[in-house]
């Protein structure tokens, strides 16, 4: 008998600003296409909360601040970030960060975090001495972005065309006006 999978309620509270920089919130569940707007944060905060609680399952809340995602949290902690962020007198615009300062959500760590890596090299010659060195590396990032290697080549075949090409033209010329 296959066991069915317990499902997830994903909803995302997103921030949004009008023509006039005004910041309003809109919350849509998943696999929904209606967003609804709330004037405040926690007007959206418990939207969410009711309708969760009418819900079968578990209910999770994705926040999302200028376009990026900033953190989740399960229908459970909603309730004490939206006495935290009243507690505290958070203003809308920030209650995201607010949030994720105080640690009320759930992030991931990004993959663009530096990681110190620690090298040994045994018996290292210098001037004739014998020593132990500890070389400290620093890995700057997981996702190294660089040019493509053939980009340098491409620039330098197009060019070699370039001037082969006016070479030819400036030849056509020259014999057209039979100077040559």
């Amino acid at each position: 008998m296959a066991q069915k999978k317990s499902s997830t309620n994903k909803f995302y509270l997103s921030e949004k600003f009008d023509k006039q920089r005004n910041i309003t919130f809109n919350l849509k569940m998943a696999k929904v296409d209606k967003r609804e707007n709330f004037k405040t944060f926690n007007e959206a905060l418990e939207a969410f909360m009711n309708k969760a609680s009418k819900l079968e399952g578990d209910s999770k809340i994705w926040f999302h601040r200028d376009g990026a995602f900033r953190g989740s949290a399960p229908y459970e902690r909603a309730k004490l970030i939206i006495e935290k962020v009243k507690e505290a007198k958070v203003n809308d615009a920030e209650a995201i960060t607010f949030i994720n300062e105080q640690k009320l959500v759930d992030t991931k760590e990004t993959k663009k975090t530096k990681k110190p890596t620690t090298l040994k090299q045994e018996k290292v010659k210098e001037n004739k001495l014998e020593s132990t060195k500890e070389i400290i590396v620093e890995q700057v990032s997981d996702t190294v972005t660089t040019k493509p290697k053939w980009n340098k080549w491409f620039i330098a075949w197009v060019s070699l065309i370039m001037i082969v090409a006016v070479v030819i033209i400036t030849l056509c010329l020259l014999h057209y006006f039979e100077i040559i």
